[in-house]
């Protein structure tokens, strides 16, 4: 399968999949929305939410023999689309690192919320979850909020994800 990014109008991601659907219901090609669990304050209440991972991206799985070209044409049809990633007209795949992080989302739906710990040299340490095996791409580490923020090359561009984090046990000294 060969797995590609591309930019749709921001906030209307799930509706444009719907629309595409609806349009191609017989076809080879299948889009994705994957979402981020994170925890947020809301009026002094911590709720923990379902937001999107890469707003306005939805990702595109389909079979190696299917020519770029007549994707982009499908899409282009449907109202919404914006381009693909690099561009339309240098559409490129997803590979390495990229291309795994997508794998884990289309199979889990939603990244859930890593457990982590510091190490005696007060370094994160990831347990489990999304972050796991991600430490030397985290850039960020806001311990308050809980959050960690990766950088990771997609496509030729740089892009940065932020991740909640839950700290499952303390290194005391």
């Amino acid at each position: 399968m060969n797995y590609y990014i591309a930019q749709v109008k921001t906030r209307e991601e799930e509706k444009y999949i719907k629309h595409f659907e609806n349009l191609y219901p017989e076809s080879e090609i299948n889009l994705y929305f994957p979402k981020k669990t994170v925890r947020e304050k809301v009026k002094d209440k911590t709720v923990i939410k379902d937001k999107p991972l890469i707003k306005g991206y939805v990702i595109v799985e389909c079979d190696e023999r299917i020519d770029i070209r007549y994707i982009i044409k499908r899409f282009k049809e449907a109202s919404g689309f914006i381009r693909f990633l690099k561009t339309n007209t240098d559409v490129t795949k997803l590979t390495g690192q990229g291309k795994e992080l997508v794998l884990f989302f289309i199979k889990h739906k939603s990244t859930g919320i890593s457990k982590v710990h510091y190490n005696e040299n007060d370094r994160i340490v990831i347990e489990d979850g999304v972050l796991k095996g991600m430490e030397g791409q985290i850039i960020k580490v806001d311990r308050r909020r809980q959050r960690a923020k990766i950088l990771l090359d997609i496509c030729g561009a740089s892009m940065t994800f932020e991740f909640s984090f839950e700290v499952v046990k303390q290194i005391t000294r």
